[in-house]
């Protein structure tokens, strides 16, 4: 008899909702068919985030390209993303097709983030001095 695996859950990398999330504060800029505008990301994961800004009504499963930057003089990084809710004042996202390349970045700016937040909410990163 073969174990039963379990399809909800992603092998070696856990489920969606127990991806590392942190707190931040990123502009962002937006795009997608019919939607576009600027926000704020407020927490990130490599699995997606949350983006606290304006959002045409019944955008909900559209997808959009995501550009912010996890430091202020840094190259923005571009990510397609899917939008998965509505809140009060943003919209989730889920990214989608992310290349190794990318989700190295990500990995890298994410575990920094982590280290470097203050206990309660994020703030811009900067990059460091030396």
């Amino acid at each position: 008899m073969r174990p039963r695996v379990d399809r909800s859950r992603k092998i070696g990398r856990g489920d969606a909702r127990s991806t590392r999330r942190v707190d931040v504060e990123l502009r962002a800029e937006y795009s997608g068919e019919g939607v576009s505008g600027n926000g704020t990301v407020r927490n990130i994961s490599l699995g997606g985030a949350m983006i606290a800004g304006p959002l045409p009504a019944d955008a909900e499963g559209s997808e959009l390209r995501v550009r912010f930057a996890f430091f202020a003089d840094s190259v923005p990084i571009e990510v397609r993303a899917l939008i998965v809710r509505e809140t009060e004042h943003g919209f989730a996202v889920r990214f989608v097709g992310l290349n190794g390349r990318v989700r190295a970045l990500l990995g890298f700016a994410i575990a920094r983030a982590g280290r470097d937040a203050p206990p309660r909410g994020g703030a811009m990163l900067s990059r460091p001095r030396d």
